[in-house]
């Protein structure tokens, strides 16, 4: 009869060794799930009316905080498209009016020409000179309205401070009150807009006494 013969390295293994392959069966069968963390014990529900009045709480400081930041954006928007209506404004009143400032120059020039006109029209001013000074006198007016730099007539208006300046008032019975009687400075205007008031003499009628009773 034979008897068995064990391995004896089968029998001399390590006790180390054994732990680690029941070690490695209990890992591949698995590690047990970690259980979760206990909720704190003031925590409310996700369900109970306290959590819902702090969500509706939550939810109207965000929509509070959306509004002002809204509102900010929109004052922002407005500010930019009023600044962009300004720059706008502000370069077309350049280019429309910024030989405003030669025109004004030029005026004096232009009215002492025409001073000199007016008294070399009254002596024995030689015809020639009269007409070259003439000559001069059209083309400087011709120059001025290509830059829109025009005269405007008042003898005969009413007074407008707005475009009128006067220099001293007489009495006329033939012509009615604030009416304008003679211009000693013409006007000008540059587009639409006032560059240089007319001085003028206006009427002023005097009141009648009155009668004492």
């Amino acid at each position: 009869m034979k008897i068995p013969i064990q391995d004896g390295n089968s029998s001399k293994r390590p006790e180390r060794e054994r732990d680690g392959d029941v070690a490695g069966q209990q890992s591949s069968q698995g590690a047990p799930a970690p259980e979760p963390a206990p909720e704190p014990a003031d925590a409310p529900r996700a369900d109970s009316p306290d959590a819902l009045a702090q969500a509706r709480e939550k939810i109207a400081e965000l929509e509070k905080t959306r509004a002002e930041y809204l509102d900010m954006l929109q004052r922002m928007k407005a500010e930019f498209e009023n600044y962009k209506r300004r720059t706008t404004k502000e370069k077309a009143d350049a280019l429309k009016y910024g030989h405003s400032r030669m025109a004004e120059r030029l005026l004096p020039v232009l009215d002492n020409l025409q001073r000199g006109l007016k008294f070399a029209a009254g002596g024995e001013a030689d015809a020639k000179i009269l007409e070259g000074m003439s000559l001069v006198e059209r083309q400087m007016i011709d120059v001025l309205a290509e830059f829109n730099v025009v005269p405007f007539d008042s003898v005969g208006e009413f007074f407008d401070p707005n475009i009128h300046e006067a220099l001293y008032t007489v009495d006329s019975p033939d012509v009615e009150d604030s009416r304008i009687t003679e211009e000693i400075e013409k006007g000008f205007r540059i587009d639409e807009k006032l560059l240089r008031p007319a001085k003028v003499v206006v009427c002023r009628k005097q009141q009648p006494p009155q009668l004492s009773d």
